[in-house]
């Protein structure tokens, strides 16, 4: 059985402290030196610790349990990004809380991923359909993961 493997640069951000400790305290902004935010919620405490690993050296992630949870973060925190899993265990889905997030005034335009292991064509097109920006399936390689996000965050 023959194969291929496909090889692409991932863009990472530099962590602030080393960022900043190249550049000229002058030419230095806060944009240039903050990671992108985001807010990953999600049930399974396994994932969360998977992904805010996945991520910790290039983003700067928070994690919610559940909606109630996320509900919390995003009345104190702006982000740049959502990474919702579809089916949370509590009494609300990722639909739901995208629909909070488009009723919210400052998250409104940003950008959401629903991470799921709903995987069938069928699934996938009522999720975006659902309005969500992107769609990851689990399981998924971190490279996949990073190279999805920075296609909403550029």
């Amino acid at each position: 059985m023959a194969g291929f493997f496909v090889s692409a640069p991932v863009l990472a951000a530099a962590p602030p402290d080393a960022e900043s400790a190249s550049l000229p305290a002058q030419s230095a902004s806060p944009s240039s030196i903050q990671p992108p935010r985001i807010l990953f919620v999600e049930d399974y405490a396994g994932m969360r610790s998977l992904v805010d690993t996945m991520l910790e050296s290039t983003f700067e992630v928070e994690c919610a349990a559940n909606y109630q949870e996320a509900l919390k973060h995003i009345q104190e925190t702006p982000f740049d990004l959502f990474l919702i899993d579809i089916d949370l265990d509590d009494d609300a889905n990722g639909v739901d809380l995208l629909h909070t997030l488009h009723d919210h005034p400052t998250h409104r335009d940003t950008p959401t991923v629903a991470c799921t292991a709903y995987v069938s064509p069928d699934e996938r097109k009522r999720i975006l359909n659902a309005g969500f920006d992107g769609y990851l399936s689990k399981p998924f390689r971190k490279e996949r993961l990073v190279s999805l996000l920075w296609t909403f965050l550029s």
